[in-house]
């Protein structure tokens, strides 16, 4: 009887312990959802490296190096293939937590744009007039 009633206890324990983990990894997963759908600070994102499901990359605001990662389903088909390293777009992040971002892949960054200020664009710049 002493061991059904332990078993018991260690399978509830094991699925309110699930429970919480489900909680607050589907709460941080929203809250950066919501605060990058109000951000508006852009800046230069680097292209690192790909994963089985992900493209990886890097951008630096002030000091601070920071990595990110895009889920590849979320690409359009077959944009994965024509992506390289190296390659330069524009990433959206929220400024008091600059690891929540998201690169914008239709914003392609040209070469005559070497970087971006240092805290980042407070919009998407006009690379036509950054060019000149």
């Amino acid at each position: 009887m002493a061991y059904e009633e332990n078993n018991y206890r260690e399978v509830l324990f094991g699925f309110l312990f699930c429970l919480v983990v489900f909680y607050v990894v589907f709460s941080v997963r929203y809250y950066k959802e919501e605060k990058l759908a109000t951000a508006q600070n852009y800046s230069i994102a680097t292209v690192t490296g790909f994963g089985d499901y992900d493209v990886y990359f890097s951008f630096t605001i002030g000091k601070i190096i920071i990595n990110g990662e895009t889920c590849i389903p979320s690409l359009p088909q077959g944009f994965i293939y024509k992506l390289k390293r190296g390659e330069r777009y524009i990433v959206k992040f929220v400024r008091e937590y600059p690891y929540f971002s998201e690169l914008l892949f239709e914003y392609s960054v040209p070469d005559c744009v070497k970087e971006s200020p240092k805290e980042g664009w407070e919009g998407i710049p006009d690379f036509s007039k950054l060019c000149k």
